[in-house]
C-alpha cells in the first residue's frame, strides 16, 4: 500500500529556532489495484538546529480510511531529520547582500584647529587700614587667582590704581594712594607677574564709593581697584572634520 497525502502546513515560531506546526488535507492511497481518498490531518513541532536543517516530531491522523476490503482510522508518528533545500543558499544570498549594503563606518577625521577667544573684563579690589601702605600678610591669598590667570595668559594685562579716604592733606593722600597701588605690584613681581604688564597709579581721595563722613565709609574707600582689561588670546582645539 503506497499513500500521497497533500496538507498545506501552517507554522508559527515562539523562538528563533523553535515553531509548532499543524496541517489538514486529503490523503490519496492505492493497494494493488484498488485506492481511496480520506481526510488527514497533522500536528507537530519543529527544531532548526542549523541553516537549512531541522529536526521534526509530528503527530499525523488519516480519517476514515477505507475501501472495499477494510475501514479504519490510520495514526502515525514521525520523527525525522529534514533540509531544506535553498534556504541556505538564500541565507547566504542575504548574509553577502547585507554586507554588500551595510555602510562602512570610517574613523572620525579630526583636525586641530586654532580658535579666537575673548576674555571678559574682571575687577576686584583690596581694603587697608587707616594710614597702612603694606599689603596685608593674611590677604595675599586674595590675588591667588590673579596670579594663576595672568601666568596661563601672557595676553592678560592688569590695571592697579590706589585710593585713600579724605582724611588729611590731599598732596600725602595722594602718595599714600600710589604706595598702596605699588605694594599689590610688588607681591605680584615676586609671584614671577612681568611689571611690563602691570599700570600701577595712584588717585588720592579722588572717586570715593561710599561716604567719607562715616567710619564705615572711609574704610570702604582706603582701597586699591584691580582690573583685568578684555583681551582676545587663541587656543587650539581638536575638532571633527567637516567631509
Amino acid at each position: 500500500m503506497s499513500a500521497l497525502t497533500l496538507a498545506p502546513k501552517f507554522a508559527y515560531p515562539f523562538t528563533d529556532d523553535w515553531s509548532v506546526f499543524g496541517k489538514i488535507g486529503a490523503a490519496y492511497s492505492t493497494y494493488g489495484d484498488r485506492n481511496t481518498t480520506a481526510l488527514m490531518g497533522g500536528v507537530g513541532v519543529e527544531y532548526d538546529f542549523a541553516t537549512a536543517w531541522s529536526g521534526r516530531l509530528e503527530y499525523q491522523r488519516i480519517n476514515d480510511f477505507k475501501d472495499d476490503w477494510f475501514n479504519t482510522d490510520v495514526d502515525t508518528f514521525w520523527l525525522g531529520v529534514s533540509y531544506s533545500f535553498g534556504n541556505a543558499a538564500a541565507a547566504a544570498a542575504a548574509t553577502a547582500a547585507a554586507a554588500t549594503q551595510a555602510p562602512t563606518e570610517e574613523p572620525p577625521v579630526v583636525e586641530a584647529v586654532v580658535l579666537t577667544k575673548t576674555f571678559e573684563q574682571v575687577s576686584g579690589q583690596e581694603t587697608f587700614a587707616f594710614n597702612s601702605t603694606e599689603l596685608d600678610e593674611e590677604k595675599k591669598s586674595d590675588f591667588d587667582p590673579l596670579i594663576a590667570l595672568m601666568k596661563e595668559h601672557p595676553e592678560a594685562t592688569v590695571t592697579i590704581v590706589g585710593y585713600t579716604d579724605s582724611s588729611g592733606p590731599e598732596e600725602v593722600n595722594q602718595r599714600i594712594s600710589e604706595e598702596r597701588a605699588e605694594s599689590i605690584a610688588s607681591y605680584l613681581e615676586s609671584q614671577g607677574v612681568d611689571r611690563s604688564r602691570m599700570s600701577v597709579s595712584g588717585m588720592g581721595e579722588a572717586n570715593p564709593v561710599a561716604d567719607n563722613s562715616t567710619s564705615e565709609g572711609r574704610a570702604q574707600n582706603r582701597r586699591v581697584e584691580i582690573t583685568v582689561p578684555e583681551f582676545e588670546y587663541t587656543v587650539e582645539e581638536m575638532m571633527e572634520k567637516t567631509q
